[in-house]
């Protein structure tokens, strides 16, 4: 099977006046469907980290438990962070001196009618660790839809509990379970906490922006475009440090235009 780009002709990312336009995202079936990343000491950060990631439910009443991204890992000791949906709600967890803390959205808030409704289903999250604070980030602003939006660990220099371990997209790290059922776009990570400026900036009323000259960018994924000759499976890193993903129980097809 061609890959969705091969059969519309196209092997890289279309350009207008040789600007940035976002043609592309990944389809998770919520079965088994996720994207895998080899262990790189890059991906784990321990002063300071963001990660930033585009999503759309297929369901946003949905309860199960879904993972967008993350490296945690369970077993033997918990380590890394993760972003997942949980019983309607969005929460982020990050480990952090070995004790696990989360922030997250208050209940049912995506679904038509509630604080976070979107007519076309995009949404942003953010993750940000600094040493002390830790915050979680909606659609560009600072949570304020009566969840956790902050946890203070009362000083700095605290650093992220990691351990060698990939990453995953749709999926969790180290069992084979938490499938996504829906849809992840621009995910990007870095080794410092994003400012409320930024962050706005990279919301930018709902439209990705580009993100590959940014500095302290540890790894940027578009999911589904290109900056070269390759497609299917890879997903490429668009940042300088070549952290490519392979997609697995994917097909071609799973790579789609509906995009934010």
């Amino acid at each position: 099977m061609l890959s969705l780009r091969q059969g519309l002709g196209l092997n890289t990312i279309k350009t207008v006046g040789g600007g940035y336009e976002n043609l592309y995202s990944l389809d998770f079936d919520g079965v088994d469907d996720y994207v895998s990343f080899s262990d790189n000491a890059a991906l784990r950060p321990t002063a300071a980290m963001s990660v930033n990631i585009w999503f759309k439910l297929d369901d946003f009443e949905a309860t199960a438990t879904m993972r967008f991204v993350g490296n945690f890992y369970g077993i033997g000791g918990n380590t890394g962070y993760f972003i997942r949906w949980s019983n309607k709600t969005l929460t982020c967890f990050i480990v952090v001196n070995s004790t696990i803390y989360q922030v997250s959205t208050g209940f049912d808030k995506f679904k038509s009618g509630q604080h976070y409704y979107r007519a076309n289903g995009w949404h942003m999250v953010t993750l940000t660790f600094d040493g002390e604070f830790i915050n979680l980030y909606i659609d560009g602003a600072l949570e304020n839809s009566g969840g956790t939006p902050t946890v203070d660990l009362g000083s700095t220099g605290n650093t992220i509990t990691q351990a060698t371990q990939g990453m995953t997209f749709a999926r969790h790290t180290s069992s084979s379970s938490q499938f996504l059922s829906g849809l992840l776009d621009e995910c990007s990570i870095f080794d410092t906490a994003l400012t409320p400026a930024e962050i706005s900036e990279y919301w930018n009323n709902g439209t990705p922006t580009d993100l590959s000259g940014e500095s302290n960018l540890l790894g940027y994924w578009r999911n589904g475009d290109t900056a070269g000759a390759s497609v299917f499976p890879t997903i490429e890193d668009f940042s300088s440090n070549s952290n490519n993903g392979t997609m697995t129980n994917m097909v071609s097809g799973d790579i789609v235009t509906d995009v934010p």
